[in-house]
Parts: C-alpha cells; sequence; structure tokens
C-alpha cells in the first residue's frame, strides 16, 4: 500500500514537473512575442508556414519560436 502511495505521489510530481516546465515555456515565449515589432511578427508568420484554411474564412499554422513548435490562429 505504501508502495502504491509513493509511486502516485512521484507521478504528481512528474506531472507537477511537466507543468512547471511548460509554464516557464510559456513565460519566455510570450515575452519574445511580446517585444517583436510588427515587421518582425509578419516575418516570423511567413516563414514558411504552411496555413490552413477554415470554413468561416480564418486559417491557422504552426510557427517555430527558438525550437519550440506554436499553434497560431
Amino acid at each position: 500500500m505504501v508502495k502504491a502511495e509513493h509511486q502516485r505521489g512521484l507521478a504528481y510530481m512528474d506531472d507537477e514537473g511537466r507543468l512547471d516546465r511548460r509554464r516557464r515555456v510559456h513565460g519566455v515565449l510570450s515575452a519574445r512575442l511580446a517585444g517583436l515589432s510588427e515587421q518582425q511578427l509578419m516575418e516570423l508568420l511567413d516563414q514558411g508556414t504552411s496555413w490552413r484554411a477554415h470554413i468561416h474564412g480564418n486559417q491557422s499554422g504552426v510557427v517555430e519560436i527558438e525550437g519550440v513548435k506554436v499553434f497560431v490562429k
């Protein structure tokens, strides 16, 4: 019983570690994006991203920022 609870505790810590990493990555990427000029942002969005058209006229794609793929809509 103690072993099972310990294993669940480790799994929780792994989840917390992943969540903490995602938060740190989000903070870095959001700061990077916030610091871009309009021109730099347009260049980023135009870097060979294949855009997907949606039924209501919207588009979405994926760009890579500092080695991290980011969904853009």
